[in-house]
């Protein structure tokens, strides 16, 4: 009995670690896609980062492929100064959707400062062993 239970403890802790490792991982492809595209804006890094059916959703409602996408971020002459915000993740099979909301004040290349607060929603799907951005979502928060 004592086996047993020892064979439970264990398949839960393995399953939890993994789940952690996943979440992580989905986590830092996250963050490090909103860094690098309202700051970094590295073509290199988005390159790695898009599949390539890639669909990237604005605010406004406009939607690019992933090379529309790549060239829009690293042309994009603003400046973000963001507030921290937490990211949630849900997982359905190779499949990870990531919630995060974005605020931060926007400097324009004209010189002007505007707000920004934006509802992120990403999907990112497991592809030869790396995590890749699948469906990108912005939507205006009030």
């Amino acid at each position: 009995m004592k086996l047993v239970y020892c064979i439970l403890f264990l398949s839960s802790v393995l399953g939890v670690n993994a789940q952690s490792k996943k979440t992580t991982q989905v986590l830092a492809k996250s963050s490090l896609l909103i860094q690098t595209v309202f700051s970094t804006k590295d073509s290199a890094t988005l390159e790695k980062l898009f599949a390539k059916e890639l669909l990237y959703e604005h605010s406004s409602g406009k939607i690019e492929n992933r090379a529309e996408a790549i060239k829009g971020i690293i042309y994009n002459k603003s400046v973000y100064e963001d507030e921290p915000a937490p990211y949630n993740v849900a997982f359905e099979g190779d499949s990870a959707v990531v919630n995060h909301i974005f605020k931060a004040k926007e400097k324009k290349a004209d010189g002007s400062i505007g707000a920004l607060n934006i509802n992120i929603r990403m999907v990112w799907k497991k592809e030869s062993g790396d995590w890749k951005l699948i469906r990108r979502k912005a939507t205006k928060n009030q």
